[in-house]
């Protein structure tokens, strides 16, 4: 099976750009991973060029972004995350990549990953701090790094490094690069009950467009020089600590 992140080009480009803009998830993945359980990760394990596992499950609450896989140590599951089908302390690495913002009750579903995982297993986790609607309907939460580190320290994890993805400027320009996808009817990024614009939001297109070309190449380059604390993204990896 092709999971929909292979067969839509829009979300494909979407992810290729967050991977390239993630350079330090993929170095936090290089070497031997052990057992890996990538909660909502679709074909995600096919980016990592450096590493290397003994088992590799993805698990998906969609049948639909399950991907499809050559390799024996990759299985794919569907199911629920809050009811994850597997035994407590069997994994060594487990990864949740811009999933969080899906889930409903975020703190309860830690506290079940959190029991999956062998002490001094990693769970590595990034989420948006400033991202734009997407997954709709079920884009829920933002995240800020102070959620992360008390409901990882809350469920016996330490946070061993964090990385602010981006801040004030990135989120800016990811703002304008996005933001006429559900104007055009995308719809991973669409909500229907705001489909009516109007005549006036119509005729404002051209100008709105032509100031979004002019500011975005500003707002990226400044992105250099970023403001943390308006992180676009937060990547956080942390221990289960010994009991």
């Amino acid at each position: 099976m092709t999971g929909i992140q292979e067969k839509s080009i829009s979300i494909r480009i979407t992810y290729l750009i967050r991977n390239f803009l993630s350079k330090p998830l993929f170095s936090a993945l290089n070497g031997d991973l052990g057992t890996v359980l990538d909660i909502g990760g679709g074909s995600f394990y096919k980016s990592l060029k450096e590493s290397t596992w003994s088992n590799y499950i993805v698990f998906e609450p969609d049948i639909n972004y399950l991907p499809s896989s050559d390799d024996s140590h990759v299985h794919s599951i569907s199911g629920d995350g809050m009811s994850p089908p597997f035994k407590n302390n069997v994994f060594d690495t487990v990864l949740i990549i811009q999933v969080l913002q899906f889930i409903f009750e975020p703190n309860i579903f830690i506290q079940k990953i959190g029991t999956l995982i062998k002490e001094n297993g990693k769970i590595i986790i990034q989420v948006p701090q400033s991202g734009n609607l997407h997954g709709v309907p079920h884009h829920y939460y933002n995240f800020t790094k102070f959620w992360l580190h008390k409901v990882l320290d809350e469920n016996n994890f330490e946070v061993i490094n964090h990385y602010y993805l981006g801040g004030a400027w990135r989120t800016i320009a990811s703002r304008l690069f996005l933001m006429f996808w559900p104007v055009f009817g995308h719809k991973y990024y669409f909500d229907p009950e705001l489909g009516s614009r109007g005549i006036k939001f119509w005729l404002s297109i051209p100008f709105q467009v032509i100031v979004a070309i002019l500011i975005f190449p500003v707002a990226l380059f400044l992105s250099i020089f970023d403001i943390k604390e308006e992180a676009n993204n937060h990547l956080v990896i942390a221990r289960k600590k010994t009991i």
